[in-house]
């Protein structure tokens, strides 16, 4: 099996925080090195943002965070997407995208076009991307989403987000 049907979607459990932790701040140094602050992603605590998966996933606040695992990589977590209620003062849509990230190995292969869907599960939603991610505000519209003008800067990253919707 190749391309995005070689790979296995399902809903996120507590046991797979460690490993959503360890990718999450993965896709982020590989992703946001140009556009977010060096020092910022040199010290990203793998700890941390497990602490942080464990809390959400165990929290019942409406979220919805769905894993892709590769079964040629022994089950492996490759990509994870996690959506909910608008976490915006005035919301422009009540389904709010919190990210959407996939091992750099996997682009291309449209298990994030598969997860978005999952996540979403076509509704109309809203999310903020940073703003000099070109590849992921490409992607957000190939699916339908727009860039609606709202700007967010994030002074602990140095990158200044956009929002979108759909």
């Amino acid at each position: 099996m190749t391309g995005k049907d070689r790979f296995t979607l399902r809903a996120a459990v507590l046991e797979d925080a460690d490993a959503l932790g360890t990718l999450h701040i993965a896709v982020w140094r590989a992703t946001y090195e140009t556009c977010m602050d060096p020092n910022f992603l040199a010290g990203l605590d793998t700890a941390d943002w497990i602490a942080d998966w464990r809390k959400i996933l165990c929290t019942d606040d409406g979220r919805r965070t769905i894993v892709a695992v590769d079964p040629e990589r022994d089950g492996a977590i490759v990509g994870f997407a996690s959506a909910g209620p608008s976490h915006d003062a005035q919301p422009i849509a009540e389904t709010e995208l919190y990210v959407l990230n996939t091992d750099v190995s996997c682009h291309g292969s449209g298990v994030a076009a598969r997860l978005l869907e999952a996540v979403l599960l076509h509704q109309s939603a809203s999310l903020w991307v940073v703003e000099q991610n070109d590849r992921a505000q490409a992607f957000y519209r190939k699916h339908r989403f727009v860039v609606e003008g709202a700007l967010k800067w994030d002074p602990e990253a140095g990158a200044q987000d956009v929002r979108m919707r759909r």
